[in-house]
């Protein structure tokens, strides 16, 4: 399908121009804001735009995992860290690793909730509580998260549910002292991609979690066997 009928599918105005560059002209002009040229896509606003042009499609892969056995490239730091989180790395790191460490180079509690963090020494392992579901959570016709009542198909699926994120505490914080916004999350790969975005004036503070991203990486080398 073409670039000018996939527009005036969903910009039924752009009918109006008989060929296609014309078209294309008008929008490269008149909706910059919202407007990419490369794809010849129009999006419904600014930040979808932004959003767009930060994806894998217009950014290269060059951010590559420095754990041991490893070596998979991506496009941002936030997906580096959210790749070590998944527990996906063939290093072995995991969510709970991360956090660990990132309180070790945290110091000062800066973007990190000291009294919900995991205690340890970031090098140590302590002891974790985990929450897993039996086939008691059958309710009839799904497995039910007793905690949000959201259902899924396999008991399987419902425990990777719990292992997730999703009800755990929110340990990180936007830096109101760096001119964030105070925002917080539950893990560090979402507060990276906060930061990334620029949707609030942390961005300042890029440099600074380069670092402790930097020291979470190379302690877990050493605590991986890396």
């Amino acid at each position: 399908m073409s670039p000018n009928m996939i527009l005036t599918t969903y910009y039924p105005a752009l009918q109006a121009f008989r060929y296609e560059f014309d078209m294309l002209s008008h929008c490269r002009e008149a909706h910059y804001d919202r407007w990419c040229a490369p794809c010849k896509r129009m999006f419904q606003n600014e930040n979808n735009l932004r959003q767009h042009l930060g994806s894998a499609t217009h950014c290269p892969a060059n951010i590559v995992c420095p754990m041991k056995g490893c070596g998979r490239s991506f496009i941002s730091t936030a997906a580096l860290v959210l790749h070590l989180e998944s527990g996906t790395c063939a290093s072995g790191m995991t969510r709970e690793m991360v956090d660990r460490l990132v309180k070790k180079y945290d110091k000062h509690g800066v973007i990190t909730d000291p009294s919900r963090l995991i205690q340890g020494s970031g090098t140590s392992s302590p002891q974790v509580t985990r929450t897993w579901a039996t086939d008691r959570a059958w309710n009839g016709q799904a497995y039910e998260c007793y905690l949000c009542h959201k259902t899924f198909r396999s008991l399987s699926a419902l425990n990777a549910h719990l292992g997730s994120p999703v009800h755990g505490d929110k340990l990180y914080r936007c830096p109101r002292g760096f001119g964030g916004c105070g925002i917080e999350f539950r893990t560090l790969s979402a507060f990276c991609q906060h930061v990334e975005r620029g949707q609030c004036g942390v961005h300042r503070f890029a440099s600074q979690l380069r670092n402790v991203i930097d020291g979470v990486t190379k302690s877990g080398r050493l605590l991986t066997g890396g």
